[in-house]
């Protein structure tokens, strides 16, 4: 029975950081394509330590912590939501990337 309850979690957790992740780069698109000539949107994963990290970045027009925190986007409060139910973090960062303002999202998740 444990290693049900485990496998069931495990597909939970997946399932909805997929959603998350695909949110996440809905959300690089509409603002990253809607203003640059040559968009970019950015996506890695490493597993090291038992740390899971996951960042999303894009060359958009960048914002602030403050408007993501208080953000009414579905990304954002399903980001929320699963940070807390899988006890993860995140770290933002709105500064030049390449030489170019955009987002990045680092999602991070001790296993």
């Amino acid at each position: 029975a444990y290693e049900m309850a485990t496998w069931l979690e495990f597909r939970r957790v997946l399932s909805d950081l997929g959603t998350v992740i695909v949110e996440l780069i809905l959300n690089s698109y509409e603002h990253a394509y809607a203003i640059r000539e040559q968009p970019w949107i950015g996506f890695s994963a490493s597993y090291e330590g038992q740390q899971l990290s996951i960042i999303i970045s894009d060359k958009g027009r960048g914002t602030t912590e403050d408007s993501l925190m208080n953000s009414s986007s579905y990304g954002i409060k399903l980001l929320h939501t699963m940070l807390e139910r899988w006890r993860g973090r995140w770290e933002f960062n709105s500064a030049e990337i390449e030489h170019v303002s955009g987002t990045a999202i680092k999602m991070i998740f001790s296993l």
